[in-house]
């Protein structure tokens, strides 16, 4: 990494095509070797962040260029063809290694192995590489080479937990692969900062079951009582968010739609019963069984007696953990996420995300370019992009 003033990457490197010290990461160099939604968007946090972000794709580009959501992770990237099977392909790629302060790939377990660019193949000749490797299982685990999606490794992991007799919970939103994306980007600082102050790369390896595992362990914090019984004195926060207590979850209103309660607090509780006239329900807030269902009943009674928009008005200014339940259009259109630029859609409705957090001096990277396959083969690479 250079400091402002210097024209090279340390350790003589080559300098990077763009360096922005304006910009947080703005003298980092990633070589992407990832493939789909969870490297990409590691990658793409990245680059948000100002890393010059260089996408290695295969012959005919990435097989996720196929996918809708590619465009929201590949933006402010450079793309190069190469082969890393093809012998002078890997030379072009091990030079490309002398000019990068990380390399980032998802590939299964012994993948870069065989082409002969695992870490010990790499660290001793560039000692001070960080070499981030993320993996569907973990490698040393019972079946590392299984192929997977997101809900396999949520499975695996115990967080698709349903409710008691119920089918398992799916989401629309690949949780999996996003915290896969932010744990590759952050286990990547956290090793940069280790370079910068030692001078030693390392590798980093990351799964995304072991992610999920610790996503479900971490919103759990107590594993929930065996069997059927659920008295109040063996609560556990999974039947929270599960909405098997009255103070927490959705009922639909009068026109159709649906809003959202999450009284878990006392106090919020004791007013959310003030705002609907349900005083009597006082203790029914943790309830269970008969007397949950009963509780829930009467809310969703009195909740389907005015619409959406009513109830709105209704909890405005008062002390309750209310929502109404958007539709995706809804939300990213709403006054303050349109006033912040928070998503930017273009005329086909592709959805462009900022990065989810300010800096008061280097403010990250917005909007960007997603690059071609090859585009920057010439630029990076010398040679004509044909």
């Amino acid at each position: 990494m250079r400091v402002p003033g210097d024209h090279f990457c340390a350790a003589g490197r080559l300098p990077h095509m763009i360096a922005d010290f304006g910009l947080p990461l703005g003298d980092v160099r990633v070589l992407d070797c990832t493939r789909l939604l969870p490297g990409s968007f590691g990658t793409q946090l990245l680059a948000d962040l100002g890393a010059e972000v260089i996408k290695i794709e295969q012959p005919g580009g990435e097989m996720g260029r196929q996918h809708d959501r590619f465009p929201t992770v590949n933006r402010h990237k450079l793309s190069v063809i190469l082969d890393l099977g093809a012998p002078e392909d890997k030379q072009r790629f091990e030079e490309l290694l002398a000019t990068a302060d990380v390399l980032i790939e998802n590939f299964r377990p012994g993948v870069m192995e065989r082409f002969g660019l695992g870490f010990v193949d790499l660290h001793q000749r560039f000692p001070a590489l960080v070499y981030v490797s993320s993996t569907g299982y973990a490698k040393d685990g019972p079946s590392p080479r299984r192929p997977g999606h997101d809900l396999n490794y949520l499975a695996v992991a115990g967080a698709l937990q349903p409710r008691l007799h119920d089918r398992p919970v799916l989401t629309s939103m690949p949780v999996g692969d996003l915290a896969t994306g932010m744990t590759v980007a952050l286990s990547t600082l956290a090793a940069l900062h280790y370079v910068r102050s030692t001078g030693q790369g390392q590798l980093v390896s990351t799964s995304m079951a072991d992610i999920s595992l610790v996503l479900a362990a971490v919103g759990a914090g107590r594993l929930p009582p065996v069997g059927d019984q659920h008295p109040v004195e063996l609560r556990t926060w999974p039947d929270v968010p599960l909405g098997n207590f009255p103070c927490y979850g959705t009922y639909p209103t009068a026109d159709g739609r649906f809003v959202s309660f999450g009284n878990i607090e006392p106090k919020f509780w004791e007013d959310f019963l003030s705002v609907t006239g349900l005083i009597h329900l006082s203790d029914a807030q943790f309830a269970t069984g008969t007397t949950a269902e009963a509780a829930k009943a009467a809310i969703a009674e009195v909740v389907a007696a005015r619409t959406m928009a009513e109830w709105e008005e209704a909890f405005e200014g008062r002390e309750v953990c209310f929502a109404p339940v958007r539709t995706l259009r809804e939300a990213v259109s709403a006054p303050d996420v349109v006033a912040r630029d928070l998503v930017s859609i273009d005329s086909t409705d592709l959805m462009t995300a900022a990065f989810p957090a300010t800096f008061s001096r280097t403010p990250p990277r917005r909007g960007g370019k997603v690059p071609r396959a090859g585009e920057h083969d010439h630029q990076i690479l010398g040679e004509s992009n044909t």
